[in-house]
């Protein structure tokens, strides 16, 4: 997070700062990866005080390092739902894994809990599996990678070789129940 304050600053986004004696930059990150494993398409959303333009972007990625790039960033409406109430689910791409009878084509297989927790499952040629788990409270159990691996019969030792990437993260408004007018500053999210 502290590179992106510092890569927001230089690259002289039109952001808004907090109010107080040490003012910082108004921004949010998406959910933490878990230790291990890797992020393709991270997210982040930032308070505005004009629209975030394309020269902006350019600027932004000059300053990061290689292999890191903000790939889009469009603006929310005022009063929009914070990132973290936005994101639903998570796409991971498990493996592949050596053994590939341990990925299952389909989670009939898993119990009833880890597998209510899982929107997708797709057990690719090469043998890795991409699954899309529940990312929010309220919408079913939360289930971690680490826990589905293990409900398929691995050894916490062979878990932690598996490589994981999260793919990217799925965002979905949650049906708003009746409630006033929200004031507020643009925000862009960034990916």
């Amino acid at each position: 997070m502290d590179l992106l304050e510092r890569i927001v600053r230089a690259a002289e986004l039109p952001v808004r700062y907090t109010e107080g004696f040490n003012p910082h930059i108004r921004l949010s990150m998406g959910p933490a990866l878990p230790v291990g494993h890797e992020g393709e398409a991270e997210i982040f959303d930032v308070d505005c005080t004009a629209p975030v333009r394309r020269q902006h972007l350019e600027r932004a990625n000059s300053l990061l390092p290689e292999g890191m790039e903000i790939t889009d960033a469009r603006p929310l409406l005022v009063g929009a739902p914070s990132l973290g109430k936005l994101v639903a689910a998570a796409r991971y791409r498990i493996g592949p894994v050596d053994d590939r009878r341990v990925l299952l084509d389909h989670p009939e297989g898993i119990n009833d809990e880890i597998r209510s927790g899982i929107r997708r499952w797709q057990l690719r040629e090469d043998g890795s599996l991409v699954v899309e788990l529940n990312a929010r409270q309220g919408d079913g159990p939360m289930i971690s990678v680490k826990r589905l691996l293990l409900a398929l019969g691995l050894e916490e030792d062979r878990i932690a070789r598996i490589p994981v990437t999260r793919e990217g993260l799925v965002l979905e408004a949650r049906k708003k129940k009746n409630r006033g007018a929200v004031g507020g500053s643009p925000k862009a999210a960034v990916s």
